[in-house]
């Protein structure tokens, strides 16, 4: 599968408040990662690393689930999102399921972007000469069952992606109800943040702190690591699997990383 980034433009669906590109791994979390004002991209695909200013939205890609979809997803998130300053002023984590929720929204997300649903053969009332942002619109608002040109109706106003989203989160947190999550510190060197949920389950929080899932029904104190080898570990963990992009906030943290995945080991 051939993975095409065009950067997003402003156009008027964005300017209705309506997103036409969704993230995978969260902007909540890419932003821990562009402190500095700016933030370090390496992608597969083009095999080389990139600055890009804190606006940067390359991370989007066109949706493929309804804005139903992503309000579900968002849903889940907002937990973790809400207790990162937390997080990161205290340096402990306890909220486990917050952290479940994140991991199962994020894995959701990515199946949905690699397993495109196919639009619908339908009969019915035709939406005429109405325009991919008209067509956007009466969707975000909830208008299902549009027949466009040709006589296919859009699968995102079906919504198949809305119910596949929430069955798939639900699944996960089903299948790992006792999941706990250590928080590991670094004070060794950069964590990076990958796009795709690592099988591994780790989760970044920010450049210097990621989640990690440990055995189920045991808590552990926060672990701090004074070593860069297992700083590499973990990275390497994260980005092992990655075929799209991870970011980083230095520019030598993405080019060590990059170089061990090279490698295949730290």
């Amino acid at each position: 599968m051939t993975n095409n980034y065009p950067s997003p433009q402003h156009n008027k669906s964005l300017s209705l408040g309506i997103s036409t590109k969704h993230h995978i791994l969260s902007s909540c979390i890419i932003s821990e990662f562009s402190s500095c004002g700016y933030l370090y991209v390496f992608s597969e695909t083009a095999q080389k690393i990139e600055r890009k200013s804190r606006s940067w939205r390359g991370s989007w890609l066109p949706r493929q689930w309804s804005h139903g979809a992503e309000k579900v997803a968002a849903s889940y998130e907002k937990g973790l999102h809400n207790k990162i300053a937390r997080c990161k002023s205290e340096r402990v984590f306890r909220s486990h399921s917050a952290a479940s929720e994140y991991y199962a929204a994020w894995r959701a997300k990515d199946y949905l972007s690699r397993n495109v649903l196919e639009d619908q053969e339908l009969f019915g009332c035709s939406a005429g000469d109405l325009n991919d942002v008209e067509l956007d619109v009466l969707e975000s608002r909830n208008i299902t069952g549009i027949v466009s040109r040709g006589g296919r109706a859009i699968v995102r106003g079906v919504d198949y992606t809305g119910s596949k989203m929430l069955m798939d989160i639900m699944a996960f947190l089903s299948e790992n109800p006792d999941v706990k999550w250590q928080l590991v510190i670094s004070q060794a060197g950069d964590f990076v943040a990958p796009m795709t949920p690592p099988k591994l389950s780790i989760i970044p929080i920010c450049p210097d702190m990621v989640l990690v899932a440990v055995q189920q029904g045991k808590r552990h104190s926060p672990l701090v690591i004074r070593d860069q080898g297992r700083i590499d570990e973990i990275n390497l963990d994260m980005v092992v699997g990655e075929d799209r992009l991870f970011v980083g906030r230095k520019r030598a943290t993405v080019e060590r990383v990059a170089k061990l995945k090279k490698q295949g080991h730290p």
